[in-house]
């Protein structure tokens, strides 16, 4: 397991992060169904993983622009390869992203990374895809002139 990764042993984190609304509660034990307990909490999002893709439920109703921002810098097409594939789906109403599954790297050296990661905004937040391209999986607060 990676450092990104945590085990739900019960359903305390879920409750805790969903406290605020019960549809989120409810997304996430059908999330935990479907894809099991290894998980990863961000500040705004719950990742699930399945073999190809990870699955990001947002923790509330504010989070979920979060999803959409990424879905939309994606579907520009600007500087498109530099970001993983998603596309967005509504789950009960809840718009929840759909990524592909990146290899991250937990001891890469930044210093061989390109020049473009430095200028992320939520700092180096990359992995390899299956062909070895780098790519951005967190992409969410990014602007489209930091990666020209």
């Amino acid at each position: 397991m990676d450092e990104y990764s945590t085990i739900i042993e019960d359903d305390t984190d879920l409750r805790s992060i969903h406290r605020h609304n019960e549809k989120y509660l409810m997304l996430g034990y059908r999330l935990l169904k479907k894809y099991g307990s290894k998980t990863h909490t961000g500040s705004t999002r719950k990742v699930f993983f399945s073999k190809r893709h990870v699955i990001k439920m947002p923790l509330d109703s504010y989070s979920e622009h979060f999803n959409v921002n990424e879905y939309h810098l994606y579907k520009s097409g600007y500087n498109k390869d530099k970001y993983a594939r998603c596309r967005l789906i509504k789950i009960n109403g809840i718009n929840v992203l759909v990524m592909e599954k990146l290899i991250i790297d937990t001891e890469i050296d930044y210093h061989l990374l390109p020049d473009w990661c430095n200028y992320l905004f939520d700092g180096r937040q990359v992995g390899y895809d299956k062909k070895g391209n780098i790519k951005i999986f967190d992409y969410a607060m990014e602007k489209i002139k930091n990666l020209a």
